[in-house]
């Protein structure tokens, strides 16, 4: 079986997917614009590309609406698909470009769509949405959601039998390393430093984790946002570290005691932060916007508060029941995180996704 993910810009997740495949026996490649995402760009980001990867010329690669480039124009990428003779064309999101392509224009190819937004609620998206409901979801063949919001999302476009499959991370890149009793009472937070996710709440709640463990710190990992001025003004007992590359994150994980991202908004899925958070073996505080409680109850790999009750004061407390949780919560991090988002666990249910539709289809 072969298997071509086309994305307008490629990152580690599509990179991790072409890893995930092959795992499961799957021959992959990856389609893609000569452009990375614009946030790596501007951020510095930097990922370990996937080998087998075709990077075209594109004639549109500018920020169109608040920054946001979601369709350069790739004039070869149709050809280059077509004499690849995939069995499966993996596109990403209902809004890009190469899913409406793939799925109208096919050939001896199936489609099978990932879903990795659900929360399309702007006007502009609104109107995506109604014309994905009339004229796309017929079209594709196969659905995956990375969560649960991704899949309530596909069902209301109409989609039918919806699949969730996490984003894969690399669990023997991310692993344990350092034992709980020689960390260092690290709070962990990845990510952009804005307040979508949480960074505003989060800072005035270390002050208050501060008073119960003296020698509790905070590293932020991630590009510049709006938040990056008053960090360096007016945060104590605050390290902001800026963006790291992707490998060298597990050194950052296995430092510290957990993970924070408490988000303000509803986002579809794991991220990938807090996955490969919970493979080093480090437990996570997140809110109920994370979409993934049905990987834990209270205290088993982490602690979730609920975003009304979200004070400084709240999520504090969620901190410090993680920080002095025992060694034992180590152990179960890391096999929820391999049971769930390795290669080899997403790239099999993968497999069982193709399978079903290149049968059904015939």
């Amino acid at each position: 079986m072969q298997v071509a993910i086309v994305v307008p810009y490629a990152s580690f997740v599509e990179a991790n997917m072409s890893r995930a495949f092959e795992e499961a026996g799957i021959m992959s490649c990856i389609v893609k614009s000569d452009k990375e995402r614009l946030e790596y760009r501007r951020g510095g980001l930097e990922f370990e590309k996937y080998p087998k990867t075709f990077e075209l010329p594109c004639l549109v690669d500018s920020p169109l609406v608040k920054g946001y480039a979601p369709f350069p124009i790739i004039p070869q990428i149709f050809d280059v698909v077509k004499g690849l003779k995939p069995d499966i064309v993996n596109v990403s999101e209902h809004i890009s470009f190469p899913t409406w392509l793939f799925s109208t224009l096919k050939r001896d190819w199936k489609t099978v769509l990932t879903e990795h937004g659900s929360c399309w609620r702007g006007f502009r998206d609104g109107v995506y949405n109604l014309i994905a409901a009339k004229l796309l979801v017929r079209r594709i063949d196969g659905f995956v959601g990375i969560g649960l919001r991704a899949k309530s999302f596909l069902e209301g476009l109409g989609a039918q039998k919806v699949d969730v499959i996490p984003n894969p991370i690399d669990c023997q890149l991310f692993k344990p390393s350092l034992s709980h009793d020689k960390k260092q009472n690290i709070v962990l937070y990845v990510g952009k430093a804005d307040t979508f996710r949480g960074l505003h709440v989060l800072l005035p709640a270390m002050k208050l984790v501060r008073k119960r463990i003296k020698d509790a710190k905070l590293q932020i990992i991630g590009q510049e946002g709006n938040l990056s001025s008053y960090i360096r003004a007016h945060a104590s007992g605050v390290e902001y570290l800026g963006p790291k590359p992707h490998h060298t994150m597990p050194a950052y994980y296995n430092q510290a005691k957990l993970l924070a991202n408490p988000f303000t908004h509803a986002i579809a899925g794991c991220t990938c932060a807090t996955s490969e958070a919970l493979a080093c073996g480090i437990p996570v505080v997140v809110t109920e916007y994370l979409d993934f409680p049905f990987l834990w109850h209270e205290g088993e790999v982490g602690f979730m508060t609920s975003f009304s009750d979200t004070t400084s004061a709240g999520l504090a407390d969620a901190i410090i029941k993680a920080l002095t949780s025992g060694e034992e919560i180590q152990g179960r991090c890391r096999q929820i995180a391999v049971r769930e988002f390795s290669y080899r666990s997403v790239g099999t249910r993968y497999l069982e996704v193709f399978r079903r539709v290149l049968n059904t289809c015939q």
